[in-house]
Parts: structure tokens; C-alpha cells; sequence
């Protein structure tokens, strides 16, 4: 009777196809998508509180300022009027 070593077994086991079973970890992948998602919810967070802070301030401030045109504009329509009567 002959006595095979380790490699003359696995060589005789890659003839037939049989394979030895190698699990395979997905974790690389997982941190990935995770990295992803996490991104993500801090770009929408930034995104609502500008939104909600800031838009209404800078907001304030332009119909502010166009209040104050629109009142210039009615005072010179005024007196364009007044002079031509």
C-alpha cells in the first residue's frame, strides 16, 4: 500500500473537481456600502439645516431689501405723476 502526501491529494482531488470549500468574507464590501450610506445621511443633515436656518435668514434679508425698492419706485412714480398734473 502507498502512502500519498498532502499535495498528491490535493492534486488528485483538483483532477475530479473537487474543491475545497473557502469561506469567503463579504466584510470589505459591507464597510463600503456602510461608508456610503453614512455619507450620505451627513450630506442630507448638512443640507436640511442650511435649509432651515439659514435659507429663511438670507430670505428675510432680499424681500427686506426689495420692500425698500418697491417703496423708492412708488415715491418716484409719485412725483413723476405730481409733475405732470
Amino acid at each position: 500500500m502507498r502512502t500519498m502526501n498532502y499535495y498528491a491529494i490535493k492534486g488528485i482531488m483538483r483532477d475530479f473537481g473537487a474543491r475545497r470549500s473557502v469561506k469567503k468574507t463579504t466584510d470589505s464590501a459591507v464597510v463600503g456600502i456602510v461608508t456610503a450610506i453614512l455619507l450620505i445621511g451627513l450630506v442630507v443633515l448638512v443640507l436640511s439645516i442650511v435649509q432651515t436656518v439659514y435659507v429663511p435668514q438670507i430670505m428675510e434679508q432680499r424681500e427686506a431689501e426689495h420692500m425698500d425698492m418697491v417703496a423708492l419706485q412708488f415715491a418716484f412714480l409719485t412725483s413723476v405723476i405730481d409733475n405732470q398734473a
